[in-house]
């Protein structure tokens, strides 16, 4: 209801006042389905890599206009190529899972939440079950656009850490059960010995802290009955489990002085150039801060140039008045960045940091 209430009203205000009740969800869904077709392209052109994968989406699938935004009919036009995408990123989604949860927590994150999974299967919980199956229903469409960003990984952690949390109230309140301790010592040793065997020194350390934690449980159980019989005494052993695995806490650092590079060149851009002016740049973040109107190379509409002298043409073009310089102008749009480079003598160096790395250029 609060996001019925929030997005429709929203929609609804946006819609009466424009006239425009469209969400904007095909357009975007398709753009990510170009995208997508970044999991196969091998970076033949060498432009922006993100933008050659999409006029290759074009050549294999259609434009959007051709298929009216729709992924199933761009799907039709040459499913062959789609299936390819799809097993490749299939087969790189376990790794960036590891990635994206950390890799020494894995291995402890997948048992309990399978036992908590389990548990609730077990118990004929299914309304709670399907909450938390529904809740990972956007995760499928990665498979539709074929793209699993590290970021949005983290999207389903909520069901993931319940079900965990689940898993482990479940063992800490029956450990004292044989059958229940056994099922879990079992397992987790058996994990141990495919972390041995793999030389997986992750699943090594997090099973083998595991096995401990659970030995410990039953001897405490047996020397201290009366105090480490309760769910508290497995938990606390679990929780320092965690504590271990978490690794070094940095404390507080140290307060950098002066202003980052990215907001004095920001400052600049304000100072030097009038209001809305044409800024060249590889990401919008800094450009639209300073109230700039953003000019991106990350488009299919920008032409691929042979020559410098074909890129300035198109620059006057355009009205660019400043060009701001970071990483992702250096090195997402190494083509453009060169050609830019031989046009230097065209621009006034305004700001320049200490490393080089982020630079305002104003047009003379």
């Amino acid at each position: 209801m609060p996001f019925i209430m929030i997005v429709g009203g929203y929609v609804i205000i946006y819609g009466l006042s424009t006239g425009n009740f469209s969400l904007g969800t095909a357009e975007r869904t398709y753009d990510n389905f170009e995208a997508g077709q970044i999991a196969t392209y091998g970076g033949e052109e060498g432009l922006n890599a993100a933008v050659d994968a999409k006029r290759e989406a074009q050549r294999l699938f259609g434009t959007a206009d051709e298929n009216d935004y729709s992924i199933l009919n761009a799907i039709k036009r040459n499913p062959a190529a789609y299936l390819n995408r799809l097993k490749r990123v299939s087969l790189e989604l376990p790794g960036q899972m590891i990635k994206a949860y950390s890799g020494k927590w894995v291995v402890l994150l997948a048992f309990w939440s399978i036992w908590g999974m389990a548990l609730l299967i077990r118990k004929r919980d299914w309304s709670l079950l399907a909450l938390l199956i529904l809740w990972t229903s956007p995760f499928l469409s990665g498979f539709i656009i074929t793209i699993f960003r590290t970021g949005h990984l983290l999207f389903p952690s909520l069901v993931i850490l319940s079900s965990v949390a689940i898993g482990l109230m479940d063992y800490a309140g029956r450990c004292l059960q044989k059958r229940v301790y056994l099922v879990g010592l079992i397992a987790m040793t058996l994990l141990l010995i495919l972390g041995l065997v793999t030389s997986e020194l992750v699943v090594i350390y997090a099973a083998g802290l595991s096995v401990t934690a659970m030995l410990l449980i039953r001897l405490g159980q047996a020397v201290l009955p009366k105090l480490c019989r309760r769910a508290i005494f497995p938990l606390t052993l679990f929780f320092i489990i965690g504590i271990i695995l978490h690794g070094p806490f940095i404390g507080f650092p140290e307060r950098a002085s002066g202003m980052p590079a990215e907001e004095q060149a920001l400052l600049v851009m304000v100072d030097k150039l009038p209001k809305e002016a044409r800024v060249l740049a590889g990401s919008p973040g800094v450009v639209n801060a300073a109230n700039m109107t953003y000019m991106g190379l990350a488009s299919t509409d920008v032409p691929v140039f042979s020559t410098a002298d074909e890129f300035d043409e198109w620059l006057d073009a355009q009205e660019i008045e400043g060009v701001y310089i970071d990483e992702t102008m250096t090195v997402d749009n190494q083509v453009y960045w060169t050609l830019l480079q031989e046009l230097k003598n065209e621009y006034d160096v305004v700001f320049l940091d200490e490393g080089g790395g982020i630079q305002v250029w104003i047009k003379r």
